[in-house]
């Protein structure tokens, strides 16, 4: 009971030790830390200058690599299947057009050809016969036509025989009551034109029935035209049958469409062949590429495909052929991105026909290329690495009054360290009060080294950029002392620095 009282007193006492020694080195980090800040500007740090400098010509190029492929390539396939009975041609060949590469087993074919060569002659026959039925049909026509006018004729002649019986009738009626004639004469001549009445009934109804046996037989006209034009597309629907056939069974022999080598063989004597769906590479026998004229397939990437145009100077270098330099020009640009739809960064398929590639190029060669984009010449340079991007002040009108410095502005670097502050004596023009208050805005720059060793921070505007160097459009004039290292000095140099020109050796360079 007596040991508890201690015990929390000691624990007290060591909490209030920790608490000090924490505050005691916070005091210390911030102390070093302004320390770095306001007495950093007065210690020079080392770094390596070089004057900005004219050069004769400087080139722009964009970088890609990709493969060697001939400008025309023909992956072989059959339309059927079988067994392959002729394989002539090794991988390595080289081949003309017209040559046979492959035969397969015809046989199959044959037997089909020849089982439509006698389902067309049927066919055939029967479009003959239904043009038979319709030369007969019309010749049924023609006979009912006539004895529909034959019919018309009889009736005329039985209107007319009964006309002059009517009158006979009439005058022997006034005869026979005068009591001139006989009644034997009279009754006579009322047979007579009773016949004559009967007869020309006869007349009409045959005269309708010649009209319908017409009808009759123009329907049966259409029908035998209509039952020909169908034989007649059976027909051809069998003489195209036996032409596809006839087609399937030349294409057994398979033969070279173009001149070239036989740059691959998939197949062998024995192995069956099978059409291919589409351009399924499975059903690919063999691959023919004309290699007197070859292309190199390069991917470029989307923030260079910008600057490619066609026409465009190439340098290629074969991994193969590490030794042998080969000229090129662009002669394709892809407008869509090879690997569109993934997250990965957007490549474009550029094509670039080689001027005179050696004999032993051979598709699918790996190889490096640089795309000459642009050339000037007696252009003002710096190295690339000179190049920083700093905050500067804005005005109104978006003119630049001044680098924004860790006086005005605690910026922060990669690591977290503080950004060493400008001399308050800076004769750089210097935004004034209320500096919060004006616009930011990051520009594109260079630190030069004055005569009194201070950085200056110096926006420009740049042109094309080289293997190591890039142009300067304004900014910089001929002669200024650049800063261009080393790296961390030159990522952490504020406007305002004191600095020490060394060279590369890190030694002191003399005024």
């Amino acid at each position: 009971m007596t040991g508890t009282p201690k015990g929390k007193k000691t624990k007290k006492k060591k909490r209030r030790w920790i608490i000090l020694f924490v505050l005691v080195l916070v005091v210390v980090i911030a102390g070093s830390q302004m320390s770095r800040f306001s007495g950093g500007r007065d210690r020079p740090q080392s770094v390596r200058v070089e004057p900005v400098k004219r050069v004769e010509k400087l080139t722009s190029k964009v970088s890609a690599t990709g493969q060697i492929q001939a400008k025309e390539s023909v992956d072989i396939q059959t339309e059927i299947a079988g067994i392959i009975v002729d394989l002539p041609v090794e991988e390595g060949d080289v081949v003309q057009e017209g040559d046979i590469l492959i035969k397969i087993d015809p046989e199959q074919m044959r037997t089909d050809v020849r089982g439509a060569e006698a389902q067309l002659a049927a066919a055939e026959a029967d479009a003959q016969g239904s043009l038979t039925r319709v030369a007969s049909s019309k010749a049924e026509l023609a006979q009912s036509n006539f004895q529909i006018k034959s019919s018309l004729v009889d009736l005329e002649q039985g209107k007319v025989s009964l006309r002059r019986s009517e009158a006979l009738l009439a005058r022997q009626k006034e005869l026979y009551e005068t009591k001139l004639i006989s009644p034997e004469e009279f009754e006579i001549a009322e047979t007579q034109a009773r016949l004559d009445e009967v007869r020309l009934s006869a007349y009409e109804a045959a005269v309708e029935q010649a009209k319908a046996r017409h009808e009759a037989q123009l329907v049966g006209v259409d029908q035998a035209k209509s039952q020909a034009l169908a034989s007649k597309s059976r027909s051809e629907a069998a003489r195209a049958t036996l032409e596809r056939l006839n087609d399937l069974l030349k294409k057994t022999t398979i033969r070279s469409p173009i001149g070239g080598l036989i740059v691959r063989r998939n197949v062998d004597l024995g192995e069956r062949a099978v059409p291919g769906v589409l351009s399924n590479p499975q059903a690919t026998l063999l691959t023919i590429a004309d290699l007197t004229a070859i292309e190199a397939h390069i991917e470029v990437d989307e923030t260079d495909i910008v600057n490619v145009t066609l026409g465009d100077t190439v340098e290629v270098l074969v991994d193969a052929l590490p030794d042998d330099e080969l000229d090129g020009i662009v002669t394709e640009i892809g407008n869509s991105p090879i690997n569109l739809g993934t997250n990965e960064a957007k490549d474009f398929k550029v094509v670039v026909q080689l001027s005179d590639p050696p004999g032993v190029l051979r598709p699918g060669l790996s190889c490096n290329a640089e795309i000459r984009t642009d050339e000037k010449s007696d252009v003002l340079v710096i190295p690339i690495s000179a190049l920083v991007i700093r905050e500067v002040y804005l005005d109104e009108a978006g003119k630049i009054l001044g680098p924004v410095t860790p006086e005005t502005n605690m910026e922060k670097s990669g690591t977290g360290a503080e950004i060493q502050a400008a001399p308050k004596d800076s004769t750089e023009t210097k935004p004034k009060a209320n500096e919060d208050e004006k616009k930011k805005e990051e520009r594109e720059g260079v630190f030069i080294k004055l005569d009194d060793d201070t950085a200056r921070f110096r926006p420009v505007t740049t042109g094309i950029t080289g293997e190591i160097e890039i142009e300067i459009v304004e900014g910089l004039s001929e002669g200024d002392a650049v800063i261009t290292g080393p790296y961390k000095t030159l990522r952490l140099l504020q406007d305002g620095n004191k600095v020490k020109a060394t060279s590369s050796t890190g030694t002191e360079v003399k005024k």
